[in-house]
């Protein structure tokens, strides 16, 4: 068998060597705002470490020996902290420095001094790990600067755990994708045979306990440059294409097990996921590091959903490990009395208290963003069947009740930069819920049962699609968001757009046979079915779970609508069950509707959203209820 891959761009491999000062004048980086020096110091580091004389320098001395009154070039690191077993001690530091063990701090000592590093910032050094309220007040001032930190540092070194066999497997799989997978063309029968014994070096590296924690995923989208012990660089976006390219030859089934290779107890081909370890989650996450270049900042949703099953060792630390990366309009004060120094586990829950700060926080968080008229926290469904009276509206922050994946209810659009969703008349929060003005839409009238996630629950899907459609509805939205999931099919990648249009029109057409057997025959022949369901995988995708088929009766009476909609599987839409649109803009600019059932006059229950349609006129004037 041969194997043709897809077209893969990835960065050139390279290695960390020599000194870091030559580095840097032959391949200058931005320093960002540190380059200019200046009086304002509120963003330098409050400490380095100062490699040459193996000492803590605060501000002013690192400052004044950098002879240009700028920070000077440094080195930060990314480690995960592990289990603490021993405490270093040096004169200039007035705590106990925690450490998993002295390899590691000598390992970090012999890259320093191997590449001439002078300065150096890392986390137990210069932060005070005292547990006392000024170690507190100065925490809370260092987790805001965590973003000047790291995206100011010329490198930033990462140290896995066993980073000697992170190291061993990643250079492999380097190896494997200069060699075999960004070379075009077939693959010969040995290349398929490395390509298959390469899949454990995937799990060995996406796996290891870096990639799965909260601070280290920050510190991995804010550094511009990665290097790993051994002066291999790190590219995130060479490892993403890498999943990629192994996903979509795996679920094609172009790559499987030659005779004589090893089984792989997380790899099924003939399965619908294939793959059963995290890859691909880990990817959604890499995918934010171009938008945080881009823009600066990440939306704090989108970043709590896609770190939803990454560990940290105090709850609080699921919104202070991603604080770095957040727009100054989703920031609020940080409370040094949150920041706990117990040794409660949370993974990725947290001990009594600790989870009770975190949701205070998160309520802080989006009660700002609410008041302000930001209206992405209601177009989102991060939600769970636990009932929260008066907060049933608001997305969750932990992963408690999420059996089906929080990105599920997690939808892009409405996350878009271009045309924010608003609502510019003023919002009130109360112990009942939401007091907002909306603009009705409909009613739903039909439903489906809950949809879940998979190929056969799409089928079910097509066929309340068509049912719906016999009884008279206009089925054009629900049809359209089939045929968009198509076209993100993996397998259509390097299908031509003529091609993806012939089975868009396939798709068409098969709504149009005479019978439900008829609809599902022409699916089933042109392989339509899976095409929907791998190119509804994605974040708030349709072939996720909570999903139903629904008909919405327009305000002014016109003909039903059929949309797939995200429901609650718990929260099903009742007898008055009504869409809605929250936001005061422009009808064209918005992309998504709250669904919400009536439990009493102009008080309403949160079950859901619904993707807009052209189709359905929406009421000029708005009225003011209330949302739980």
């Amino acid at each position: 068998m041969l194997l043709t891959s897809p077209t893969v761009m990835s960065p050139t491999n390279g290695s960390f060597s020599g000194s870091l000062e030559d580095t840097f004048v032959a391949d200058p980086r931005r320093r960002g705002s540190y380059e200019e020096g200046g009086t304002d110091r509120s963003t330098y580091p409050l400490r380095l470490w100062d490699c040459l004389h193996e000492d803590v320098k605060d501000q002013e001395a690192y400052i004044r020996e950098s002879g240009d009154g700028k920070v000077p070039h440094y080195v930060v690191v990314s480690q995960v902290w592990g289990e603490i077993r021993e405490h270093l001690s040096f004169p200039s530091v007035s705590w106990p420095v925690p450490i998993s063990n002295r390899d590691k701090w000598e390992a970090i000592v012999g890259f320093c001094k191997e590449n001439n590093v002078r300065w150096l910032w890392m986390d137990i050094l210069c932060i005070d790990q005292s547990d006392n309220e000024e170690a507190k007040l100065e925490k809370a001032r260092e987790i805001p600067n965590m973003s000047f930190y790291y995206s100011n540092a010329f490198a930033c070194l990462v140290v896995p755990t066993d980073w000697e066999r992170f190291a061993e497997a990643h250079r492999k799989l380097m190896d494997i994708d200069e060699s075999i997978i960004q070379r075009p063309g077939a693959k010969s029968e040995a290349d398929i045979r490395t390509l298959w014994e390469g899949i454990p070096l995937i799990s060995e590296v996406v796996t290891n306990a870096w990639f799965e924690r909260v601070w280290t995923y920050q510190e991995l989208m804010l550094g511009e440059r990665h290097v790993l012990l051994d002066g291999q660089e790190l590219h995130v976006d060479r490892l993403s294409a890498i999943v990629r390219f192994y996903l979509w030859v795996l679920r094609r089934k172009q790559l499987r097990r030659p005779e004589g290779c090893p089984e792989y107890d997380f790899v099924k081909p003939d399965d619908e996921l294939v793959v059963y370890h995290n890859w691909e989650g880990h990817d959604k996450g890499w995918q934010m590091k171009r938008e945080i270049r881009e823009r600066g900042h990440a939306n704090i949703l989108m970043l709590v959903v896609y770190n939803s099953e990454k560990l940290s060792t105090h709850a609080i630390d699921r919104i202070f490990g991603l604080y770095g990366m957040l727009a100054e309009e989703d920031k609020v004060d940080i409370d040094p009395a949150s920041l706990t120094q117990g040794s409660s586990s949370s993974t990725p829950g947290g001990g009594v208290q600790e989870t009770k700060a975190l949701r205070f926080l998160w309520r802080q968080v989006i009660d700002k963003a609410i008041k302000a008229g930001r209206m992405w926290p209601l177009l989102n469904d991060v939600m769970t069947d636990a009932d929260r009276p008066g907060r049933n509206w608001m997305p969750v922050v932990t992963t408690s009740g999420h059996w089906y994946g929080m990105d599920s209810g997690l939808h892009l659009e409405t996350l878009s930069s271009s045309h924010p969703p608003h609502n510019t008349y003023p919002v009130f929060i109360s112990p009942t819920g939401l007091d907002l003005a909306v603009r009705f839409v409909g009613r739903i009238t039909h439903t489906s049962k809950a949809i879940g996630a998979g190929g056969g629950e799409m089928a079910g899907c097509v066929m309340y699609i068509y049912a719906f459609g016999r009884m008279g509805h206009d089925t054009a939205p629900a049809v359209r968001q089939l045929t968009d999931a198509l076209g993100r099919a993996p397998e259509l990648a390097q299908a031509s757009a003529g091609d993806v249009a012939k089975l868009q029109d396939a798709m068409r057409a098969a709504f149009g046979q005479p019978t439900m057997e008829e609809c599902l025959y022409v699916f089933s022949a042109a392989g339509l079915m899976q095409l929907v369901t791998y190119g509804g995988m994605g974040s708030g995708g349709i072939s996720t779970w909570n999903h139903r088929v629904v008909v919405v009766q327009p305000a002014g009476g016109e003909r039903g609508v059929v949309t797939i909609a995200w429901v609650h599987h718990s929260k099903s839409p009742g007898a008055g069950c009504y869409v809605m649109d929250v936001t005061s803009g422009a009808v064209e600019h918005v992309t998504r509707w709250v669904i919400a059932n009536e439990v009493s006059p102009q008080v309403f229950s949160k079950i859901g959203t619904a993707e807009t349609t052209q189709l359905i006129n929406v009421a000029d004037e708005p009225i003011y209820v209330t949302l739980d």
